[in-house]
């Protein structure tokens, strides 16, 4: 998880729900809680599944939006734009969703939130893949 602010009490307003959001997915996958100071715990990978259902459309949609092939990425079922507009898009949200509209002729603006893989189903049927 990340958030920024001008100070710290910001970034941790900006961060809390995304906090509160990860807590309820974990308790909702029955998965411990890790407690503060309890050491590193054994990173697992989130399934993909959603995201390999939508090739080659999300080949495209890599190089056409990020400007980077897809695998050099690795975009869990529930990863959203958020985290991949901050790396690759430097005018932010709505840059990416100018640039989707543009390309695809899809607005997202509404979408925008919800899963990539999610996303990118919509962006298809709308006729943009």
């Amino acid at each position: 998880m990340i958030a920024d602010g001008q100070t710290e009490e910001e970034a941790i307003h900006k961060l809390r729900p995304k906090f509160e959001e990860r807590v309820q997915f974990l308790q909702s996958r029955r998965e411990p809680l890790p407690l503060p100071g309890s050491g590193k715990r054994v990173p697992t990978f989130a399934p993909n599944d959603q995201m390999e259902k939508v090739r080659p459309f999300v080949n495209d949609f890599w190089e056409r939006i990020f400007g980077t092939s897809y695998s050099t990425s690795f975009v869990s079922n529930e990863s959203t734009l958020e985290v991949w507009e901050q790396i690759y898009i430097p005018g932010g949200r709505q840059e990416l969703i100018a640039r989707v509209k543009a390309i695809y002729g899809v607005d997202i603006t509404d979408y925008y939130d919800r899963p990539i893989p999610v996303v990118l189903r919509i962006i298809s049927e709308k006729g943009g893949g």
